[in-house]
């Protein structure tokens, strides 16, 4: 038969019996179970920062709680939402649509760079409503560019030839 201790937790005071082989483990902490669990969530993680964390991509994601008038915005499953969205939205004064992007313009940083996504001042963001439109500032730069890359090539190579 194991050998059971009384251990009172070190956070609420409740009293509780426990096997004296689990009170020698380096994971036991001697906190009840509600206790514990309160401690891996929030602010009893001392790996909390306010509910915000950085994606590899570079995007910051803000937690958001249900007196938050941005709240619908928030995913369903984890009630985060990507800052330049939170942003948009707050400029606005509304909760954006599912189909409404917010386009980083990258007026400090290169577009595209990890740098950008985090940049998230209302002066680097664009509201871009239907979802096929998100690409064409893109697309167009593409095209713009390649024309005039290749138009300089010909002018380039007609002085090469002595044209």
């Amino acid at each position: 038969m194991a050998r059971m201790e009384l251990i009172i937790c070190g956070q609420c005071g409740n009293e509780r019996l426990v096997q004296r082989s689990y009170t020698l483990k380096s994971w036991f902490t001697g906190l009840c179970q509600d206790c514990a669990r309160r401690s891996r969530i929030r602010e009893g993680n001392p790996n909390w920062k306010d509910g915000q964390w950085k994606s590899h991509s570079g995007y910051i994601h803000i937690r958001l709680y249900s007196d938050n008038p941005y709240y619908p915005m928030a995913t369903k499953h984890d009630h985060y939402i990507m800052e330049h969205r939170l942003v948009m939205a707050q400029h606005l004064g509304r909760c954006l649509l599912f189909s409404e992007r917010v386009h980083h313009k990258g007026t400090k940083y290169p577009s595209g760079s990890i740098e950008n996504r985090s940049d998230n001042r209302i002066e680097n963001l664009e509201l871009i409503e239907p979802n096929g439109y998100h690409r064409i500032p893109y697309k167009k730069g593409y095209k713009d560019g390649y024309a005039q890359g290749y138009q300089e090539g010909l002018v380039q190579a007609k002085k090469d030839w002595g044209l």
